[in-house]
């Protein structure tokens, strides 16, 4: 059923890499055999529009991983691993969160896009996920990564700030959740991950 092949496509196009997924979903509307059937059904043209539609959204469906998956490889390679940090808000405020600042005393991001300055809005309900590496290509020459990011939560003017900051050296990881309102938010942390790199905080409504 084709449908059932629609579904499936969708489906590994979230979870899978995008390279991968593309020729899998290339395959499935463009085999020939597919391709007669579908002419016969009149469902090619349904089937590319909606391939290509997800072949453009998908990179957005699966950014919410990429970043840290991104950074837990390379901190956890053999040979060795370069020191990271990963940073995942999961914004349940009830109110969008809009981006304020950013810095990055050590370390580099470690895409271009895995910078939260690309990331303006995280809407309520939506994941913000960051990852910064080490400078340096060997271990003797790591830095480590230092830094922190700050939100604004649109509750109001002046809207409620949120600060996040972490510290990853070669040992001894540090993290904080600071400067937000107490009244307003309940805020949950969690540090996981082999090295203690990746720190999720969940902002929530009281």
């Amino acid at each position: 059923d084709y449908h059932i092949l629609t579904l499936i496509c969708v489906f590994l196009f979230i979870i899978l890499d995008y390279h991968i997924l593309t020729l899998i979903c290339v395959f499935l509307i463009y085999n020939p055999r597919l391709h007669i059937k579908m002419y016969k059904k009149k469902y090619l043209m349904p089937y590319k529009l909606l391939f290509f539609i997800f072949l453009i959204l998908s990179p957005k469906l699966i950014h919410a991983q990429s970043c840290s998956n991104l950074q837990h490889t390379a901190s956890n390679a053999p040979s060795p691993g370069i020191p990271g940090a990963s940073i995942i808000v999961i914004n349940n405020s009830g109110q969008s969160m809009s981006y304020a600042t950013s810095s990055l005393e050590t370390g580099k991001w470690i895409t271009p896009e895995c910078d939260p300055a690309k990331f303006k809005t995280v809407p309520n309900g939506q994941i913000l996920n960051i990852a910064a590496i080490s400078n340096g290509v060997t271990p003797g020459t790591y830095t480590g990564t230092k830094g922190s990011i700050t939100y604004n939560i649109i509750d109001g003017s002046p809207p409620t700030s949120i600060t996040i900051t972490w510290d990853t050296p070669l040992f001894g990881n540090k993290y904080d959740t600071k400067d937000y309102d107490t009244a307003k938010y309940v805020v949950e942390t969690k540090v996981s991950g082999p090295g203690n790199e990746l720190y999720t905080v969940t902002v929530g409504k009281k």
